[in-house]
């Protein structure tokens, strides 16, 4: 932002949409005001994520006569000393969610369509790898079992570190994919309300652990009948 003399930097968004380049003249309106401010362009920034004007604050509050201290947006949990002059309007997390909430029947199929194919890939990942488990083991199930072994205990003998190391992986996978989103979401919505949103209790935490908890226990029970299913016999006929 030095040395721009009042110029301003806009984003290559900017340029693109308004046919705008280096040299240029940008002309704003303030609808609150019924003024309209022109500024020079002295350059173009590669960011095409947002229409976005960049401008040395100084140069603005000189431009604007306005002197002292003065906010973009001030995010608080609890009321803040400020003078009139200083806030051009107040609102409320509420007022600013509303609008980015409108949009939640826009997207609900796509959500909707993007959880079922998330649970589904889950659900056959899992039974895929309990299944996987009890063929591996097959034959010591079969001798297990021929000596009397139930098949409920023979479930958990196979099972049970696998079923122990999928909870835990997925505890940790729902923590790290949060802490992910916390990192892209700025750069993917740059300063939208979309951003307060994202947010993730401790409830809704532990209702995900359990709905793969429940997915994990499911794959079991589908491990179980094949164990309970082995034709133990025949299988250490055909294997001796």
């Amino acid at each position: 932002m030095e040395d721009l003399d009042g110029a301003v930097i806009i984003s290559s968004a900017v340029a693109s949409r308004n046919g705008l380049q280096a040299g240029d003249e940008l002309s704003v309106f303030d609808p609150l005001t019924g003024e309209t401010h022109v500024f020079s362009i002295k350059g173009v920034t590669d960011y095409n994520a947002q229409l976005a004007v960049f401008m040395d604050i100084g140069d603005l509050r000189s431009h604007l006569g306005r002197d002292g201290v003065a906010f973009n947006t001030v995010y608080s949990n609890g009321p803040l000393d400020f003078s009139g002059d200083q806030l051009l309007g107040v609102t409320t997390k509420e007022g600013l969610i509303a609008p980015v909430k409108k949009l939640e029947i826009e997207v609900a199929s796509s959500r909707n369509v993007l959880w079922t194919l998330a649970i589904l890939f889950y659900g056959v990942m899992m039974i895929y790898l309990i299944q996987f488990a009890v063929v591996r083991k097959r034959r010591d199930i079969a001798c297990l079992s021929a000596l009397g072994y139930t098949s409920g205990k023979l479930t958990w003998m196979v099972t049970s570190k696998l079923v122990a190391l999928a909870c835990v992986s997925a505890a940790v996978s729902l923590y790290v994919g949060y802490r992910i989103s916390l990192l892209l979401m700025p750069v993917l919505i740059a300063s939208t309300p979309i951003g307060l949103l994202l947010d993730y209790s401790l409830p809704e935490f532990f209702v995900h652990l359990m709905g793969a908890v429940a997915i994990i226990l499911l794959s079991v029970l589908f491990g179980s009948i094949r164990i309970a299913r082995t034709d133990n016999l025949y299988y250490l006929r055909n294997r001796e």
